[in-house]
């Protein structure tokens, strides 16, 4: 999977990268721009489900102009919420994310799905809605680690369970784009089935001691 654009440097990201920098060692720069960058994101879904705005197409820039707004107000406040909600996200990265040295078969299988369901996709009408409602959905069960990552790959992962039967990929995102909830009600499932799981949801590749900042390097995957 492939980082995501960062967005400008603002007053969100120095705010939460000092409270990183407190909580978390990180050797490198490289590894603190990527971990930071999946830090942004996650609380910026977390602010985004509290503040219920998952139907808005614009969420995340909402979500965004808000925080930065609350910042330049009540900027106390918003520290002291995103720092009680930082020792979740720490603990919830120990739990779901491995990393690894070299290719592994949990990077292969990630990438088998991946490659199958790569020309779906954009076929999808509704995919980015149907992203924001995952991720809201495991924000709800207590998965705010890796959140758009985790959202993707059980989204994915439920594709390639289709494929298996419908090989026609065209096919298959017609009957989605007709009644989106089928494939809707299957993730959420798979998110539930989140709160008996204990393992691992995403594999990072480690590079020279360092996140590598390739795409084929930075992969989440759901079996």
């Amino acid at each position: 999977m492939v980082l995501q654009q960062r967005w400008r440097i603002s007053v969100l990201d120095v705010a939460l990268g000092h409270l990183l920098d407190r909580k978390m060692e990180l050797p490198s720069g490289v590894q603190r721009s990527i971990v930071l960058n999946v830090l942004v994101s996650d609380f910026v879904n977390y602010e985004m489900v509290k503040l219920g705005l998952l139907d808005e197409a614009d969420a995340e820039e909402l979500t965004r102009e808000y925080l930065e707004f609350q910042l330049d107000e009540n900027p106390a406040a918003v520290i002291k919420e995103a720092e009680e909600w930082l020792d979740v996200w720490i603990w919830k990265w120990k739990q779901r994310v491995k990393l690894v040295m070299r290719e592994d078969e949990d990077l292969e299988a990630a990438r088998r799905i991946e490659e199958e369901v790569k020309r779906i996709i954009p076929l999808i009408e509704r995919y980015d809605e149907l992203k924001r409602f995952v991720v809201g959905s495991l924000i709800r069960v207590g998965e705010v680690c890796f959140t758009n990552t985790i959202a993707e790959s059980l989204i994915k992962s439920a594709l390639f369970k289709w494929l298996k039967s419908y090989r026609d990929h065209e096919k298959l995102a017609e009957i989605i784009n007709k009644n989106p909830l089928l494939l809707l009600n299957e993730v959420i499932k798979r998110v539930k089935s989140l709160k008996k799981f204990k393992g691992y949801l995403v594999v990072v590749r480690v590079a020279d001691q360092v996140f590598s900042e390739t795409a084929n390097d930075y992969v989440s995957w759901w079996i």
